[in-house]
């Protein structure tokens, strides 16, 4: 599977929370075929730390239509390495089994915007739809 990769450079302080390698083992592990991009960038607010943007068809002309776009924000790098795990455990592969679904959905479904946030605080996690 081949899709565009954008990384932002980042300061020290702050570290991507999964390596493109197990990013890449978990989409092909999932059949993950048909993914538009691939974003490694910063996040200025908020827990969220993976974020999934699908492009309903109903953009007919826009370069991502009916395909998705897969935001990594960068973490304190002092917590990389529990958050990297954190994600590897569940999030990812809920994540990647999203992206799957989205691929063999009903032509309802692909017609509209979808999106997917996998959030941590602390120990918790939240993957929410909307």
């Amino acid at each position: 599977m081949t899709y565009d990769l954008n990384r932002t450079k980042i300061p020290k302080a702050l570290a991507f929370p999964i390596k493109r390698s197990s990013l890449d083992a978990a989409l092909e592990a999932a059949g993950v075929r048909n993914l538009a991009t691939v974003t490694f960038t910063t996040r200025q607010t908020g827990s969220v730390v993976l974020h999934v943007e699908y492009t309903g068809e109903h953009r007919r002309g826009w370069a991502g239509a009916g395909k998705a776009a897969l935001f990594i924000y960068a973490v304190p790098t002092t917590e990389r390495p529990s958050i990297e795990q954190t994600i590897l455990r569940s999030p990812l592969g809920q994540l990647c089994a999203w992206l799957r679904k989205a691929e063999g959905a009903g032509n309802v479904w692909r017609e509209a915007d979808h999106h997917l946030d996998v959030s941590l605080s602390g120990r918790q996690v939240e993957v929410r739809e909307w």
